[in-house]
């Protein structure tokens, strides 16, 4: 990064706080990386009221479980940090109507069977039994529907097939048959609409294209055949519209692993807008559709640099929800939800800043009001750089005067 004398960036700073009155951006909520250490597999929910709530793999409490949400303008732990039993791999979040969290991840106490547990209020408890799977459970991710916790997985104790699980108000079920897919199962996904589950995955049985199944209220079935990609796939998400339509998002391999999104009309699969839409490699693929039907992808990007980059699509095509590549260094574990009003969030881990946390908001009015000069000694950090025309900035030691 390329650091500006002093009274370039007094002019830089005074111009912008004229210029950016009324203007949209991505910006940090509270202060960036604000776990306090290393996090892995972050995962995203929003309440109704726009709380983000962020589930982490823990590295400075054991690499245990820890979720930490934003409230009274500070991100805070909600209950105990490390509150998992054993060490925690792949994490999953949702939220009931309540706002309370509950939680999946593969749980290393149990063999890497799946364990979910919920803030009860004044503590993390178990959802029926720790362990609860059958056996080893693979991409772990947990929806609600109605205040009833659903879990999907790659089923080590039914050939690495898919199982989905529901809990009944006392133990975990099986919807349908466990096991149900073909064969092997990748990239696990899952969505619910109108009490209809449906799953998405690389398909072994299909050269790893994407299959995606929903469950009638007896049986699993096919949505439009299996492998319904070009070629195969990763890092598949599936989401669901008002209307009942699903929508697959996935990194590309046909398309020099870019991002490429389909929907199916109610008889095939269509493509959405162009595939391999992504300037680059698009990496933690995630999607989802606000109240209007409008579709948007979030990936750490490696035509920019690894950093994250969110898409939504205007109808016509994919367009860039502010900048390309808007985070300030590069990313992993990319998790995107909707808040109150459609507004999306992004939580990521900032390869950058000792690999912490970070979360970021769409802010669809910030204003810059009054006149900002930096005082000797400050720095100005400008990215991406070289911009291409646009850019961000990053200021410290800034007062008013």
């Amino acid at each position: 990064m390329k650091r500006f004398s002093l009274y370039f960036i007094t002019f830089l700073v005074i111009a912008i706080s004229s210029f950016n009155a009324g203007a949209q951006s991505w910006n940090t909520i509270g202060s960036g990386w604000f776990t306090p250490g290393q996090a892995d597999f972050t995962s995203m929910a929003v309440d109704g009221s726009g709380t983000p709530f962020v589930v982490f793999k823990d590295f400075v409490n054991g690499q245990k479980a820890t979720v930490m949400k934003y409230s009274g303008g500070s991100w805070v732990t909600v209950g105990s940090p490390g509150f998992s039993a054993g060490v925690a791999g792949v994490c999953g979040i949702a939220l009931n109507s309540s706002g309370e969290p509950y939680v999946i991840y593969q749980d290393q106490a149990y063999s890497s069977k799946a364990t979910v547990m919920k803030y009860s209020g004044s503590s993390w408890v178990n959802v029926g039994p720790a362990g609860f799977s059958d056996s080893f459970a693979a991409y772990p991710v947990i929806v609600m529907a109605n205040d009833t916790p659903y879990a999907a997985f790659t089923d080590f104790g039914y050939g690495q097939k898919v199982s989905v699980m529901k809990f009944d108000g006392s133990s975990w079920v099986s919807v349908g048959t466990p096991g149900f897919s073909d064969s092997t199962a990748q990239y696990v996904t899952l969505a619910i609409r109108g009490g209809i589950p449906y799953v998405a995955f690389a398909d072994w049985s299909v050269n790893n294209k994407a299959t995606v199944m929903k469950y009638d209220g007896s049986s699993w079935a096919t949505v439009g055949g299996s492998g319904i990609s070009d070629s195969a796939v990763f890092y598949t998400s599936i989401a669901i519209d008002s209307l009942g339509t699903p929508y697959l998002a996935y990194e590309d391999y046909g398309n020099d692993y870019k991002a490429t999104v389909k929907k199916y009309d109610g008889s095939s699969w269509v493509n959405v807008g162009s595939v391999g839409f992504s300037a680059g490699m698009a990496v933690y693929t995630s999607i989802v559709i606000d109240k209007s039907g409008t579709p948007y992808v979030s990936y750490a990007d490696q035509g920019h640099g690894g950093r994250a980059t969110v898409m939504k699509y205007d109808g016509s095509g994919w367009a860039p929800l502010g900048l390309l590549g808007f985070t300030d260094s590069s990313v992993d574990y990319v998790s995107m939800a909707l808040g109150y009003g459609s507004i999306p969030y992004v939580a990521f881990c900032d390869n950058s800043h000792g690999y912490k946390a970070s979360a970021m908001k769409w802010d669809t009015g910030a204003t810059t009001t009054g006149v900002k000069t930096v005082t000797a000694g400050a720095s100005l950090n400008v990215f991406p750089n070289p911009s291409g025309g646009s850019f961000n900035l990053n200021m410290s030691s800034l007062q008013n005067e």
